[in-house]
Protein backbone atom coordinates (compact mmCIF):
# COMPACT_ATOMS: atom_id res chain seq x y z
CA UNK A 1 0.00 0.00 0.00
CA UNK A 2 1.16 3.39 -1.13
CA UNK A 3 0.23 6.69 -0.72
CA UNK A 4 1.67 10.04 -0.65
CA UNK A 5 0.53 13.01 1.57
CA UNK A 6 0.91 17.19 0.76
CA UNK A 7 0.72 18.42 4.27
CA UNK A 8 0.27 21.94 3.26
CA UNK A 9 -2.94 21.08 1.42
CA UNK A 10 -3.80 18.15 3.60
CA UNK A 11 -4.15 16.14 0.33
CA UNK A 12 -3.77 12.10 0.40
CA UNK A 13 -3.44 10.22 -3.12
CA UNK A 14 -2.92 6.32 -2.96
CA UNK A 15 -0.37 5.08 -5.58
CA UNK A 16 -1.54 1.80 -7.35
CA UNK A 17 1.38 0.97 -10.09
CA UNK A 18 1.82 4.63 -12.19
CA UNK A 19 -1.54 5.94 -10.70
CA UNK A 20 -2.74 7.89 -8.23
CA UNK A 21 -6.05 8.22 -7.25
CA UNK A 22 -6.72 10.78 -4.82
CA UNK A 23 -8.96 10.76 -1.42
CA UNK A 24 -11.64 13.48 -1.56
CA UNK A 25 -12.17 16.00 1.13
CA UNK A 26 -15.50 14.14 2.15
CA UNK A 27 -13.46 11.55 3.73
CA UNK A 28 -11.02 13.95 5.49
CA UNK A 29 -11.45 14.55 9.22
CA UNK A 30 -8.73 17.02 11.08
CA UNK A 31 -8.58 16.96 14.57
CA UNK A 32 -6.50 18.47 17.50
CA UNK A 33 -5.52 16.09 19.87
CA UNK A 34 -3.21 15.33 23.27
CA UNK A 35 -0.66 14.61 20.58
CA UNK A 36 -0.71 17.41 18.20
CA UNK A 37 -2.74 17.42 14.43
CA UNK A 38 -4.49 14.18 13.18
CA UNK A 39 -5.44 13.49 10.19
CA UNK A 40 -7.67 10.29 9.28
CA UNK A 41 -8.77 9.22 5.60
CA UNK A 42 -11.57 6.73 5.17
CA UNK A 43 -10.11 4.87 2.03
CA UNK A 44 -12.88 2.23 1.65
CA UNK A 45 -14.99 0.04 3.52
CA UNK A 46 -13.12 -0.51 6.95
CA UNK A 47 -10.02 0.53 5.78
CA UNK A 48 -8.55 4.13 7.61
CA UNK A 49 -4.98 6.09 7.58
CA UNK A 50 -4.49 8.41 10.29
CA UNK A 51 -1.45 10.87 10.12
CA UNK A 52 -0.49 12.34 13.58
CA UNK A 53 2.12 15.20 13.72
CA UNK A 54 3.58 16.86 16.70
CA UNK A 55 5.65 20.57 17.24
CA UNK A 56 8.70 18.86 16.10
CA UNK A 57 7.48 17.55 12.64
CA UNK A 58 7.88 13.76 13.66
CA UNK A 59 4.64 11.69 12.21
CA UNK A 60 3.58 8.47 12.98
CA UNK A 61 1.31 7.04 10.35
CA UNK A 62 -1.31 4.28 10.87
CA UNK A 63 -3.01 2.03 8.78
CA UNK A 64 -6.23 -0.07 9.38
CA UNK A 65 -8.08 -2.64 7.21
CA UNK A 66 -10.88 -5.07 7.92
CA UNK A 67 -10.26 -8.41 6.91
CA UNK A 68 -13.56 -10.23 5.72
CA UNK A 69 -14.20 -11.68 8.77
CA UNK A 70 -13.78 -8.24 10.22
CA UNK A 71 -10.88 -8.49 12.55
CA UNK A 72 -8.58 -5.83 11.94
CA UNK A 73 -5.66 -5.51 10.77
CA UNK A 74 -2.73 -2.44 11.58
CA UNK A 75 -0.01 -1.06 10.42
CA UNK A 76 2.04 1.84 11.72
CA UNK A 77 5.32 3.82 10.02
CA UNK A 78 7.34 6.46 11.90
CA UNK A 79 8.47 9.16 9.49
CA UNK A 80 10.63 12.00 10.20
CA UNK A 81 10.29 15.26 8.26
CA UNK A 82 12.87 17.92 7.57
CA UNK A 83 11.89 20.98 7.90
CA UNK A 84 10.76 22.10 4.54
CA UNK A 85 9.43 19.03 3.15
CA UNK A 86 6.05 19.93 1.46
CA UNK A 87 5.04 16.19 -0.11
CA UNK A 88 5.99 12.45 1.35
CA UNK A 89 5.22 9.29 -0.11
CA UNK A 90 5.64 6.50 1.90
CA UNK A 91 4.80 2.50 1.44
CA UNK A 92 3.43 -0.50 4.44
CA UNK A 93 4.41 -3.73 4.20
CA UNK A 94 4.22 -6.37 6.09
CA UNK A 95 7.52 -5.21 8.17
CA UNK A 96 5.01 -2.60 9.33
CA UNK A 97 2.34 -4.96 10.83
CA UNK A 98 1.60 -4.61 14.17
CA UNK A 99 0.41 -8.15 15.71
CA UNK A 100 -2.56 -7.71 17.47
CA UNK A 101 -1.23 -10.95 19.81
Amino acid sequence: MKFKYNFLEKRLWRIEGEYFYEISEENRVIELNSIGLGVIFKLGEGQWLLLNFDDKRLTKVHYTKSLQNSEPIHYEKKIILDQFQVEISFEFTELDRINSS
